[in-house]
């Protein structure tokens, strides 16, 4: 082939590999939601990995006690340690509530709940006002 046949199949290559890229682009990007999530679970578990690594280790000993240790009516702060649904919101695991030990299953508290932008109410007691709600 002469010079000029060379450079017209190389022009040739370049507007379909062009065309492709362009076609792949406009695939991509409808779809790109799939891909970063699927892109990104690496790095979250790494991340995860490395926040617990980065944890110091307490030595608590004795001073560590079972729930059902706690006295009806002790008042204590609720920790929770994982996401939970709690009148249609999401509270994420290390939010923390003021609660009262109701027995040896419940931990109720009486303060309002401010998930994000939204405040969960205290549910309405069967006499009027307002009840405690259950952990």
């Amino acid at each position: 082939m002469s010079l000029l046949e060379h450079l017209d199949e190389l022009r040739g290559r370049l507007v379909r590999s062009a065309v492709f890229v362009s076609v792949a682009l406009v695939a991509c990007w409808f779809v790109s939601d799939r891909i970063y999530g699927f892109l990104s679970v690496p790095i979250k578990t790494a991340l995860a990995d490395a926040r617990r690594a980065q944890m110091p280790a307490l030595n608590l000993g004795d001073g560590v006690l079972p729930l059902a240790s706690l006295r009806e009516g002790e008042v204590t702060r609720y920790v929770f340690a994982e996401p939970a649904r709690l009148g249609g919101l999401v509270i994420p695991p290390g939010a923390s509530a003021l609660a009262r030990v109701g027995g040896r299953t419940a931990l109720l508290t009486e303060e309002l709940l401010v998930v994000g932008g939204a405040v969960l109410e205290r549910p309405a007691r069967a006499g009027g006002g307002r009840a405690p709600r259950a952990l």
